[in-house]
């Protein structure tokens, strides 16, 4: 299982973006009808960056910002870390451990080009394999 390409696992996922100048409150109203944690920002048919609910901690509550108040451009993570489509979920799963982030944008897929990879679209025993092969492979390459 943790060979399935990228664009296998997002298959049939409905890609919720928000545009940049979209409110905070409203971006949350989104994720929190999706059930998601992360949106993409698009304009003009780009991706410009990605709202999570830690740019929501870190820009809106931290800080004490008015949700209706604030624009996802002011507090969005501007060049996400992405990786494209016919990659593997093993990549995926290293890069964000690698990157320490627990969402990536799919590149090369879906209506605006684009779809969200998180961890939590990985059971729990796919991600103790690919684990264990990372683990093995970091074993491998220290050993040479």
């Amino acid at each position: 299982m943790p060979h399935r390409k990228l664009h296998e696992i997002v298959t049939g996922q409905t890609l919720v973006h928000v545009a940049p100048d979209t409110t905070v409150a409203d971006a949350v109203k989104a994720m929190q009808q999706h059930r998601y944690s992360c949106l993409p920002v698009i304009e003009d048919g780009k991706l410009v960056g990605v709202f999570t609910s830690s740019n929501l901690i870190k820009g809106v509550i931290e800080p004490g910002r008015d949700p209706a108040e604030t624009t996802v451009r002011e507090i969005m993570t501007p060049e996400p870390k992405c990786i494209p489509a016919d990659r593997q979920g093993i990549d995926a799963i290293n890069m964000m451990k690698t990157e320490g982030v627990r969402h990536l944008v799919v590149t090369g897929c879906g209506e605006h080009g684009v779809a969200v990879v998180t961890t939590d679209d990985f059971p729990s025993a796919e991600i103790d394999e690919i684990e264990a092969e990372l683990a093995f492979e970091k074993r491998l390459w220290e050993e040479l």
